[in-house]
């Protein structure tokens, strides 16, 4: 039976897992080649907020130059996110991982079904914890409508 609410206010319970090895977080690469959303609350110290901070840029980059033709070696790039998370985990903050689709509304008002990895950055060293989003997302920056 299908829900009346509007797609962006009807949530969805999404379970993520832990990341806590190297092919854990090239999954999470390669889940964001077209779409991520991070989840975090508003950091509580300064340090946390500049670890975040510093992977999520850590984690951009490395999506953007993921499939790039002369960068045979993705060594760099996963070495680079190893070290951040070790960072996080250090100041008791654990990345948590999903790939979900979801139908993303664009700027224009399309829609588009994409892929989408879902990061999570929270005090929960648990192996799996669970998140809930909405059914619809609206796009941010840098989101286009995929070529034909």
């Amino acid at each position: 039976m299908g829900s009346s609410a509007h797609p962006t206010t009807f949530r969805e319970a999404v379970i993520l897992e832990r990341v806590r090895s190297t092919p854990e977080l090239c999954a999470a690469v390669e889940a964001a080649q077209y779409a991520h959303v991070f989840l975090y609350a508003e950091p509580d110290r300064n340090e946390v907020a500049l670890a975040i901070e510093a992977f999520i840029e850590a984690f951009t980059a490395t999506t953007e130059g993921w499939d790039a033709a002369e960068l045979p070696n993705k060594a760099p790039f996963v070495d680079l996110l190893r070290t951040r998370l070790r960072g996080l985990e250090l100041l008791s903050i654990y990345v948590h991982q999903a790939s979900i689709e979801r139908m993303i509304v664009l700027g224009d008002g399309s829609e588009v079904v994409l892929n989408v990895a879902v990061i999570s950055f929270a005090n929960d060293p648990m192996p799996t914890r669970t998140v809930s989003l909405p059914a619809q997302l609206r796009a941010c920056a840098g989101i286009s409508q995929p070529e034909a």
